[in-house]
């Protein structure tokens, strides 16, 4: 089992394995996820934090595309989709069994 330390860089406390090599517990390359995670970045990191920054991007598009429609509309499903769909059927009805509904409504939630 590899030991592990605190190491601080930036002002982020992240754990990082100890060089197997040398025995220190100095990073092995200059890369954040060596930092962070204590390996190297995969493909799927790659993509995921690609994926990520995209939508970021995306956003700094979204005050040019407002309206109070697409506003309220989204409000509307958040609350009925927040209300309803987690609360009431999910939580209550999936995971406590605190709610008691007809068979067919209760399949219909579900």
């Amino acid at each position: 089992m590899e030991m592990r330390s605190d190491f601080k860089y930036n002002g982020f406390v992240a754990v990082v394995g100890r060089n197997r090599r040398s025995g220190s517990c100095a990073p092995r390359c200059n890369c954040i996820c060596e930092y962070v995670y204590g390996r190297k970045w995969r493909s799927l990191d790659i993509k995921v934090a690609g994926r990520i920054l995209f939508l970021y991007i995306l956003a700094l598009f979204a005050p040019y595309t407002f309206s109070w429609d697409a506003f309220w509309t989204t409000f509307l499903l958040y609350l009925l989709i927040g209300i309803l769909g987690i609360t009431m059927c999910y939580h209550r009805l999936l995971a406590h069994h605190s709610l008691k509904l007809p068979k067919w409504l209760e399949y219909t939630c579900a």
